[in-house]
């Protein structure tokens, strides 16, 4: 998984199709919010500041910095001639 900011991460929801806009309850904090299709992790969010996560989610083009840590799959391991090398593509 990739710690990306939140600009990347919510691009990364919009492209995979998945709710974007929808605010995820945190009974205790700090959280890991999940976001899945099916049994597969696509995204998670450690929520250390609830808040702080939910003015991002309602104002998102602010470039508001984040106490949150996001995160994202990509393509996380590649041979590219005979090397592994980690890759973003999302």
């Amino acid at each position: 998984m990739y710690l990306v900011d939140f600009k990347v991460f919510r691009q990364f929801l919009i492209n995979k199709k998945m709710d974007v806009d929808t605010l995820p309850a945190c009974d205790n904090i700090p959280a890991i919010v999940v976001y899945k299709r099916g049994e597969t992790l696509l995204a998670k969010v450690e929520v250390y500041n609830y808040a702080d996560f939910k003015f991002q989610i309602q104002h998102p083009g602010t470039g508001h910095k984040s106490q949150n840590k996001y995160w994202i799959r990509g393509k996380e391991w590649q041979v590219v001639n005979g090397k592994q090398i980690q890759e973003l593509i999302y």
